[in-house]
């Protein structure tokens, strides 16, 4: 990989070109993005979303258009009618909530979770110390933490 004179000089500056983490949060970026993209084939939740935003925005333009129609023509609806449109329009937007927080929240707080559980195992996976997982104000207060390591 060559080199832009910028970037190796900014490098070179911080004496960062050896420097173990930079390389490991870089190679850990990367892959994140590689998995988020899967070199160009889209997940079932990105079909999904697709398909949403564009048979979304389909059916948004056909209420606009019949909403101009009816207010061209004059017609009233009666209250039992927009009531229950009003409804339906309630229950679809519950169902568009519960949907979001199951595929944007849900993978977040069932991480969350586990981190919480089980603090000890995941900061042995991820290879950091008793004082990089928890901090020093943390261990100041758990002493016992440090006795046990």
């Amino acid at each position: 990989m060559k080199k832009s004179i910028f970037k190796a000089s900014f490098e070179e500056s911080l004496n960062l070109e050896d420097d173990g983490f930079l390389q490991y949060q870089k190679k850990d970026y990367y892959n994140k993005l590689g998995k988020a993209f899967k070199k160009g084939k889209p997940s079932l939740q990105d079909k999904i979303a697709k398909g949403i935003s564009i048979y979304g925005a389909g059916l948004l333009g056909l209420a606009v258009i019949v909403n101009y129609i009816f207010k061209a023509f004059s017609i009233n609806f009666s209250s039992s009618i927009t009531g229950f449109g009003l409804f339906i329009w309630w229950i679809l937007i519950n169902i568009g909530v519960i949907a979001m927080i199951v595929f944007m929240e849900f993978p977040y707080f069932l991480e969350g979770y586990y981190k919480w559980k089980y603090p000890e195992e995941y900061r042995e996976w991820e290879g950091k110390t008793v004082e990089e997982w928890y901090g020093k104000k943390y261990l100041k207060k758990h002493k016992e933490l440090l006795q046990n390591r």
